[in-house]
């Protein structure tokens, strides 16, 4: 089930192209004089056909975020409060594959961006390099991604009327911390922002959301049967039926859907296995020797990066747990370039990936 929430970051004053510090309100922004959620809007946050994007990531919305079913108005204050932007279908980005990130976008480089800032300079006595060692310490914080499709930048931020959504004065605005909304109050404030088909409109009209991240005082809209269309809620069944075929990627929780079927093709082979023990996906026993297995969907992810991240994975449980176990990547497609096969193989590993025309698993 899925989530919204209103999600609060540092206020910035060049639309969140580059830090420009207007920062307040505590928190890192404020020891630091900048945030990381200060390049939400710039163009070069493209990773992998993913929008990338910065909010602090509390544990319980890293939960949804495990199998993209969380979305956030991201607002922030500048005396009123505003929305700023929006993402739906989030994923997060765990220390690996921040790490994987911040490499290939060479986040590293945007201290010039900060640099550039008199309040940086003087919280650092204009000194360059104490400043460069502790970025070094930070430039890595990239924590959600989405489909392209699923983010929009409002060009001018919407300013928000706090008691017409919660009934007080002031909406939340602690940068670590987030607050529950319903469906409706975000399309109420961002639909005629967006274009009439956006997959933000379509993700927020669906309503397979947990009542748990609904507010208290949540009633459900009265269904509205639409003429010539039949059904209910908040639009007609045949727009349902669109969403489904059109989005079902985006939300089906397709890591735990390979696994299941991996573990049911060992077991047809008469293996004995165990699942998510110690963090390893499967771990079965094949020649006397202990498989550890990692799963990687790959349906939004390049095999290049679900193989990289793999193989960090992997070796450290090994590692860590049996130096004498054998390693294996389970993907849900073949890769398609044979150099990221021979890599795995160089490695002394095994590659399989899911078959559709066979419908069986073959290894490499």
């Amino acid at each position: 089930m899925k989530a919204v929430v209103l999600k609060p970051i540092v206020w910035n004053s060049l639309n969140y192209l580059r830090p420009s510090g207007n920062v307040g309100g505590g928190g890192f922004p404020s020891e630091a004089g900048y945030g990381h959620e200060e390049w939400n809007n710039n163009r070069h946050n493209g990773w992998d056909e993913f929008r990338l994007f910065h909010t602090e990531a509390p544990d319980r919305l890293k939960e949804y975020a495990q199998t993209g079913e969380l979305g956030m108005l991201i607002i922030a204050s500048n005396g009123p409060q505003y929305a700023v932007g929006i993402a739906v279908n989030v994923y997060y980005n765990n220390e690996e594959l921040r790490e994987i990130i911040s490499s290939d976008l060479n986040l590293y480089r945007r201290w010039k961006d900060i640099w550039r800032l008199q309040i940086v300079k003087d919280k650092y006595e204009n000194d360059q390099e104490l400043f460069l060692e502790e970025w070094k310490k930070n430039y890595k914080w990239m924590a959600w991604r989405c489909q392209p499709a699923c983010f929009h930048w409002f060009n001018e931020p919407i300013k928000l009327f706090p008691k017409k959504i919660s009934g007080k004065a002031k909406l939340i605005n602690e940068y670590n911390r987030h607050q529950r909304i319903a469906p409706e109050q975000v399309l109420d404030i961002v639909r005629d922002y967006l274009p009439e088909d956006s997959e933000i409109i379509r993700w927020l009209e669906d309503d397979n959301f947990d009542p748990k991240m609904l507010p208290d005082d949540y009633e459900p809209p009265r269904a509205a049967v639409v003429p010539g269309k039949g059904g209910g809620g908040n639009r007609p069944t045949d727009e349902s039926y669109s969403y489904q075929i059109v989005s079902k990627v985006l939300v089906e929780p397709k890591h735990s859907k390979l696994q299941e079927r991996y573990v049911e093709f060992l077991e047809e082979q008469g293996f004995d296995l165990r699942e998510n023990e110690n963090y390893i996906d499967v771990i079965y026993e094949r020649d006397g020797h202990e498989i550890f297995v990692e799963i990687k969907p790959t349906d939004n992810l390049q095999s290049k990066y679900a193989i990289r991240f793999a193989i960090g994975q992997l070796l450290e449980y090994r590692f860590k747990q049996n130096q004498d176990a054998r390693l294996e990547i389970v993907l849900s497609a073949r890769p398609s370039n044979p150099q990221e096969i021979e890599f795995v193989q160089h490695l002394g590993m095994t590659l399989t990936y899911f078959d559709p025309a066979q419908d069986t698993f073959i290894s490499i």
